[in-house]
């Protein structure tokens, strides 16, 4: 049986929280409070992330809700992107293994176990390269990855040779202003490695109608939709 690793992500900063396909949540989170200092400081990633799998989740602010797993790509990116920077300072156990990740200036994650079948959520420790998931009866396991289908097996293969064209054609990786947090941001449908891109729609920006990174940006970048320019 392995400890509670949710300990582990008290005092973390928040460097990315984006969600993923069918609502999943990411949060990766770091002792340093920026990937500039987490890459000057030798480190090419996080030290730990939580996401969800079956769980929902909602996102709320000084008890005011924000946007939830329910809500589209475009809109939980939006607000996700306000706990970026923000430090972990509680996480509350509420009832069985739902959750609440309290950060500060009143923000708050709240996960809600969905399923029975299903892991709510799973946390990976990038250190020691290990997934935890949390079982029904609140213990913690190894994670250990179905195999895939015939189907899911090709899906796979061809979301691998997508990302091999299109790594080298969109736009240069950024420490901020990532291009998902960006108003004109598309998401495509896929999964695998398409979940690392999207469609650019800013009429503005050189690559308006083109395939773009989710940690890309541009000069264009912007948090709101301006359609008078």
């Amino acid at each position: 049986m392995y400890e509670n690793p949710l300990n582990n992500f008290i005092d973390l900063f928040c460097l990315e929280a984006y969600c993923g396909y069918a609502g999943h949540l990411k949060i990766n989170c770091s002792k340093f409070s920026t990937n500039f200092d987490l890459i000057i400081n030798g480190n090419q990633k996080p030290e730990w992330r939580l996401e969800t799998e079956s769980a929902a989740w909602r996102l709320q602010h000084n008890g005011v809700f924000m946007t939830g797993s329910y809500e589209d790509e475009e809109h939980n990116d939006e607000y996700l992107a306000f706990l970026v920077g923000k430090k972990i300072t509680q996480i509350v156990h509420i009832i069985g293994i739902d959750y609440s990740v309290v950060f500060d200036d009143g923000y708050q994650i709240d996960i809600f176990n969905q399923g029975i079948d299903f892991p709510a959520f799973k946390v990976y420790d990038s250190n020691k390269e290990k997934h935890l998931l949390i079982s029904q009866d609140g213990t913690w396991l190894p994670y250990v990855a179905e195999e895939f289908t015939t189907q899911e097996e090709m899906m796979s293969l061809h979301s691998e040779q997508a990302h091999e064209r299109w790594e080298n054609i969109v736009p240069q990786e950024s420490f901020d202003n990532h291009c998902r947090n960006c108003a004109y941001f598309l998401s495509i449908t896929g999964r695998f490695y398409f979940w690392d891109y999207g469609l650019c729609s800013n009429h503005l920006s050189l690559y308006d109608g083109k395939v773009v990174g989710v940690k890309s940006s541009c000069e264009n970048y912007s948090l709101d939709l301006n359609l008078d320019e």
